[in-house]
């Protein structure tokens, strides 16, 4: 089996272009280990993982500092 980046350039995430030994093009679905000689098309399947921007770190790190400690005293 011999891999290469694909030429096809909308594969779906996930997916890998290859050929075999006799240079007969397949695919290989990396997220569900499975292997096909059609090329596949962008359909329901996972999804790339999301991104952080700084932006976002910057704003969950400021909403953790905001936050009340775990311990609160009352009186009865």
């Amino acid at each position: 089996m011999k891999t290469r980046p694909s030429h096809t350039g909308n594969l779906p995430y996930g997916w890998e272009e290859a050929f075999t030994a006799d240079g007969v093009k397949y695919y290989i679905n990396h997220m569900t280990q499975t292997t096909s000689w059609k090329l596949p098309v962008t359909a329901p399947g996972p999804a790339p993982p999301p991104q952080t921007t700084e932006v976002q770190a910057e704003r969950d790190g400021e909403a953790k500092e905001r936050r009340p400690g775990s311990s609160i005293e009352t009186e009865m």
